[in-house]
């Protein structure tokens, strides 16, 4: 066994999926996979006594933990980053020890793998002793282009919930301007600080936290996707709305923007500017779909999980 992967195989959020697609792709001969869970078990220990390289994915107790044993061992170890807490905390509630096992979890890690190049440029400001140790890959998505889909004209479907800073409340705001269109937005995600305040809109259907096949299922039908956020590591919904043929109005903040090709009318320059996000609506529902892929980018999950082992593996 050369490399031991701590990751979430269960939850299929955003972060999960990553976990769960790399468990899929990678060689098993190479890389073994456990579960993050509350419990230390001592099969824990065997595995990371057996391997090379320890790669945690996410911040957790025992990813933390995981470090310090590795490091004991003279193990070399990686850390991907699906977004960081501070950041975060700039939006919502964290909790102090999570934030500092994520400082202590970069402070051991040899190497740090963030999941688009925005996103490493960012933790590369915010970590500058670390910035010769972060590297990025692209999280992966199948394209497969979705035809003959039966979509309700005036249906907008965004993701985040009440949080903060996926910008939904500003959505709302800026739907409501728009009294001669007839809109109904539907907004899946966990509640937070904004859900309340969300709910009143009349146009608005508040889902909640919803299964991802679920989400898919909205996708088909909806004509436009937004997706308003103030900080957004990577962005996979985006993606995979392309693929079901939905329009797409991103922020200027959405990092997997960077592998379309997209023109400024479907940009939002400031998440906070109510007027602009009005005036991009109205001219998405009117325009084609004119949004695509970047060509000759491979962003297969196959494709990704070699990127991954590669960067792993060159750990200095």
């Amino acid at each position: 066994m050369e490399i031991l992967y701590i990751g979430d195989f269960k939850k299929k959020n955003g972060p999960s999926m990553v976990d769960i697609n790399l468990n899929k792709y990678f060689p098993k001969d190479i890389v073994v996979f456990h579960q993050i869970q509350k419990k230390i078990e001592l099969n824990l220990l065997k595995k990371i006594i057996n391997c090379k390289i320890i790669v945690v994915s996410g911040i957790s107790f025992l990813g933390a933990f995981s470090f310090i044993l590795g490091k004991l061992f003279s193990k070399k170890n990686c850390l991907i980053m699906h977004g960081t807490l501070k950041l975060e905390r700039k939006f919502r509630f964290v909790p102090r020890y999570r934030y500092y096992i994520e400082l202590f979890s970069i402070f051991c890690a040899t190497k740090i793998i963030a999941v688009s190049k925005k996103f490493s440029k960012d933790l590369k400001d915010l970590y500058p002793r670390k910035k010769n140790n972060i590297d990025y890959v692209n999280n992966g998505v199948e394209v497969k282009k979705k035809s003959n889909l039966s979509k309700v004209k005036g249906k907008v479907l965004t993701v985040g919930g009440g949080r903060k800073e996926k910008g939904i409340l500003t959505i709302c705001k800026a739907l409501d301007k728009l009294k001669d269109i007839d809109i109904e937005l539907l907004v899946a995600g966990e509640d937070g600080v904004d859900t309340e305040e969300i709910k009143k809109y009349s146009f608005v259907n508040y889902l909640g936290f919803i299964e991802h096949i679920q989400l898919t299922e909205l996708m088909k039908k909806s004509e436009l996707f937004i997706q308003n956020s103030a900080y957004e590591p990577f962005g996979m919904a985006p993606l995979e709305a392309l693929n079901y043929n939905c329009k797409l109005l991103l922020s200027e903040n959405v990092s997997s923007k960077e592998l379309l090709n997209i023109r400024s009318s479907n940009i939002i320059h400031d998440y906070k500017n109510i007027d602009e996000i009005a005036s991009k609506i109205e001219i998405c529902l009117l325009n084609e779909n004119d949004t695509f892929f970047k060509p000759n980018i491979d962003l297969s999950w196959s494709k990704k999980s070699t990127q991954y082992l590669k960067s792993i593996r060159n750990i200095g």
